[in-house]
């Protein structure tokens, strides 16, 4: 009897072992379900936040690449309305620089006359002008010549101008014919009291200009002819003559 009594006690204990462990076994994988599934609402829940913040941003670049756009159309139009009150305005423009030209060269004619002595007559230069023109070495000159104390009659003729200055440090005498922009050896004049006389004038790159001299040739024998010797022109001083 007794060796029944121990074989039905170990049988018991088995179960119980068998059960506990199971149980045990149960509890882990609930546990680590539980534990899975936190970490995945967790995880969504950063996604969730990461999106809206993301989204935000997007909806902060688009509207400042909204206010970049709106900035650019509006300076294409600033711009395009310059370009064309510009090309209005440039014929008023050129028109008030022949303007201020002309009256500048009526000014040196009353500067020539009333500079003139008791009795002097005939041709005289008014001034002599001349100032850098684009690229390179030229220059835009104008000259006015004007007839003192006899405005009887029309004089005409012609003018030519041989500049002197250095070139590559050596004296240099430029003719007429090859620095004007014409290539004439001489130009002609017309006029009864005084006249505007402008052109362009070329000169080699290293040329350095110091003097001007004017010939003026009348075609008829009431006036005389003569040649005159004046300094360059420079920003500071651009009358001759006097």
């Amino acid at each position: 009897m007794s060796g029944i009594v121990i074989t039905a006690y170990h049988r018991g204990r088995r179960r119980l072992f068998w059960s506990a462990l199971i149980s045990l076994a149960i509890a882990v994988v609930c546990g680590a379900y539980g534990v899975g599934q936190y970490r995945a609402n967790q995880a969504e829940q950063r996604g969730v936040a990461e999106s809206v913040v993301l989204r935000r941003q997007i909806v902060s670049l688009e509207e400042a690449l909204s206010r970049v756009r709106e900035q650019n159309a509006l300076l294409e139009r600033t711009a395009q309305v310059e370009r064309e009150t510009y090309q209005k305005l440039k014929p008023s423009v050129t028109y008030l620089q022949d303007q201020v030209a002309a009256l500048k060269a009526e000014v040196a004619f009353y500067q020539t006359v009333g500079s003139s002595p008791a009795g002097q007559h005939g041709i005289r230069i008014g001034s002599f002008e001349a100032v850098p023109a684009g690229d390179g070495n030229s220059y835009h000159y104008r000259m006015v010549l004007a007839q003192v104390m006899s405005h009887d009659s029309v004089v005409e003729g012609s003018y030519s101008l041989v500049v002197q200055g250095l070139l590559d440090g050596a004296k240099k005498r430029l003719p007429m014919e090859r620095i004007h922009r014409t290539k004439a050896p001489n130009l002609p004049f017309s006029f009864k009291y005084f006249e505007s006389l402008e052109g362009e004038l070329d000169f080699p790159s290293e040329f350095i200009p110091a003097r001007v001299i004017v010939k003026i040739v009348p075609s008829d024998k009431k006036h005389e002819g003569f040649e005159e010797s004046v300094e360059w022109p420079t920003e500071e001083s651009n009358d001759v003559g006097q």
